[in-house]
């Protein structure tokens, strides 16, 4: 069912960066033009393409993506499913592209592309793009990662969170786009119960990394915005949201004054309390991480100690009472230590996903892992690798879930355990 209660896990640590967002307008409505080395998207017949580029300019013009294109799930920027077949999303702003370096291997980049709305009936493997391009979408410039984010209420009715903090929505697959009225500085979409839920944190003035929490909560029936007010916080790189029938949980990262990153509501948002994160061995963690929660009372916290050659200490903390008591689940305390069989790996975590009250995913910045008792023990999946690129889960149930590096490639599991590619990934 759209808009069911299912978490759509956006990366917003900071271990993962914003993917550029732009849009560049369909030359006409006709399959796409891609470029050498960059695959291939699929459509119907129509007027010869202009010239392929030469092998002395790979990934050097825009992807221009038409509507009626088919094009594989690599190239989608934002998903959220219905089902385990069905599925709306919108095509990534950019894409990753490998320029040949000879011997020396090949050198991914990123070439921008045409941002339209796309619906899929296979699960993902192949979508169909519809509508106009969004317009308003605006380059935001650091390393690829997860900035767009889709949610939707019915195959047709759905709104687009983009790299830029704006919030468009469609009621006719894209065909049309009109400013949503949500805060500035969107960096989280949660719909449930025919509520969206936008999280915003606005740049605090003259600071580039730091910004002020704000909430509002649209009825997708009346059409009427509610802003909430939270307490004072400042947050740091990526806060994040979740919510769960009445409950409503904020977590402002680092920078909070007093020292309760949490914000917790048990009453759609009406009242809030702060909740103090545990500290590790002694000391409270030293950058923002990774924040799940699998229901009202159930989270999860990993705390990130020192850091070296893409390794990094860390614990993993869970909470089953809403925050009024923690304990660690499974910790690294010593990168030079041989790993221990099952612990949560060293390598550095991209995002982490809930799928249940026992199964985890965490994302890395070149691998995956799963549990499967709420996060005592950890085994490695090895067949997804997403090359440092910014990843979102979004996850149907325990069993069923995908894993998106916009832009780059796109991974399923059936039974929450082995995931595989979906289709082929930027490097065809």
């Amino acid at each position: 069912m759209w808009g069911g209660l299912a978490p759509r896990v956006l990366a917003g640590s900071a271990m993962a960066a914003s993917v550029l967002a732009a849009s560049v307008l369909a030359a006409s409505v006709m399959a796409a033009l891609v470029l050498a080395g960059c695959g291939s998207a699929r459509g119907p017949a129509a007027k010869p393409g202009p010239p392929r580029p030469t092998a002395a300019r790979p990934c050097s013009r825009p992807v221009v993506v038409g509507t009626g294109a088919v094009v594989d799930g690599w190239r989608m920027g934002a998903l959220t499913f219905s089902s385990a077949q069905n599925g709306v999303g919108v095509t990534a702003a950019e894409v990753w592209c490998n320029v040949s370096l000879g011997r020396e291997g090949v050198e991914p980049t990123l070439v921008p592309q045409t941002v339209l709305f796309a619906v899929t009936h296979d699960g993902g493997a192949r979508w169909t793009t519809v509508g106009t391009p969004a317009p308003g979408a605006t380059l935001h410039r650091t390393i690829g990662g997860a900035g767009e984010q889709v949610v939707a209420a019915s195959p047709a009715r759905a709104w687009l969170l983009t790299a830029g903090g704006h919030v468009l929505a469609t009621t006719d697959e894209g065909r049309s786009w009109a400013g949503a009225g949500a805060p500035a500085g969107a960096v989280q979409l949660r719909l449930t119960r025919g509520r969206l839920w936008v999280l915003a944190c606005p740049a605090a003035a003259g600071r580039s990394v730091r910004c002020r929490l704000a909430l509002a909560r649209l009825d997708v029936v009346s059409g009427r915005w509610t802003r909430l007010s939270l307490p004072e916080r400042q947050a740091v790189f990526g806060p994040q949201l979740a919510v769960f029938g009445d409950t409503a949980v904020v977590d402002a990262a680092l920078d909070t004054s007093p020292p309760e990153p949490l914000l917790v509501s048990g009453d759609d948002g009406r009242r809030w309390r702060g909740v103090a994160l545990p500290r590790w061995d002694g000391r409270a963690c030293p950058v923002p991480s990774a924040f799940a929660a699998a229901g009202a009372q159930t989270w999860w916290w990993v705390c990130i100690g020192g850091a070296a050659a893409g390794s990094s200490e860390k614990a993993l903390f869970q909470t089953t009472n809403g925050g009024r008591t923690w304990h660690v689940l499974s910790q690294v305390d010593s990168l030079v230590a041989p790993e221990r069989p099952g612990q949560i790996p060293l390598a550095e975590p991209n995002a982490l996903a809930a799928g249940s009250s026992s199964r985890l995913w965490l994302a890395l910045q070149n691998g995956l892992a799963v549990t499967s008792d709420g996060g005592r023990r950890w085994t490695a999946v090895r067949s997804v690798d997403p090359q440092g690129i910014g990843v979102q889960f979004d996850v149907r149930s325990a069993r069923t879930a995908w894993l998106l590096a916009p832009g780059a490639a796109l991974w399923r599991t059936t039974d929450g355990i082995h995931w595989r590619l979906v289709g082929p990934d930027h490097a065809g």
